[in-house]
């Protein structure tokens, strides 16, 4: 996992994933028909560090046969595989060594599948992202605010722990002496869970003020957590 300040090219994936966790309309007081132009105009805005988390992904070429031969094709076709896969970073050949092919090869042709099977690359795929801002101005901006999003099939995974605790030291580096957050739905209980563990605690309540799409009329939690204690 890489987690690291986003850059222009990072915008299509960031608004990939704002838009399918707002469109959800269960955890944010987004309108879930905002425009691609207003999200990114909202998570880049110039008061904001935007932040990407990064896995490392395999795009590992499969050889496969030559049409009406028994010849593997060199160029083959692309798979995007999770490099934490259980073989670890070496690519698994089995399903396309020279053994998994009928008849007879040459050493040509039984090189080229070698060669194909070798081909494979990491590739960085954006999985979850966050900003950190000033709670408030003025007065009120050595309290930060953040907001963090998570890719939905990446979930599962822990990014949200890594991006949190990124968060926390990022916030500490930059000066800012507590975080709040200032409305947190009380039915997103893994999000609840996550931030007791690091160290926020509900400070207050707001009856009422979310209108969850299956549950109705829910309350919504203010979160605070300093950043003196350590």
């Amino acid at each position: 996992m890489n987690i690291r300040p986003a850059v222009e090219e990072d915008r299509d994936a960031i608004w990939n994933i704002f838009h399918e966790v707002v469109a959800a309309s269960d955890t944010y007081a987004f309108d879930s028909q905002m425009s691609r132009e207003d999200a990114l105009a909202y998570w880049f805005r110039e008061d904001t560090q935007t932040y990407v988390a990064e896995e490392d992904r395999y795009s590992v070429v499969e050889a496969v046969r030559f049409p009406g031969t028994l010849i593997a094709s060199p160029t083959g076709r692309e798979q995007d595989r999770p490099a934490s896969r259980p073989e670890g970073s070496r690519l698994d050949q089995s399903a396309v060594s020279p053994s998994s092919f009928h008849g007879d090869l040459s050493p040509i042709a039984s090189s080229a599948i070698e060669g194909a099977a070798r081909r494979s690359r990491v590739r960085r795929h954006i999985v979850g992202t966050y900003i950190l801002r000033p709670n408030q101005a003025g007065a009120g901006s050595h309290v930060a605010n953040a907001a963090f999003m998570v890719a939905l099939n990446a979930r599962g995974k822990g990014i949200g722990r890594d991006i949190g605790e990124h968060c926390l030291s990022e916030a500490r580096r930059l000066g800012f002496r507590a975080i709040q957050f200032n409305f947190v739905v009380s039915t997103n209980e893994p999000a609840i869970r996550l931030w007791k563990q690091l160290g926020f605690n509900i400070v207050g309540t707001l009856p009422g003020a979310f209108q969850h799409p299956e549950k109705g009329y829910v309350d919504v939690y203010i979160m605070f957590r300093s950043l003196r204690d350590n």
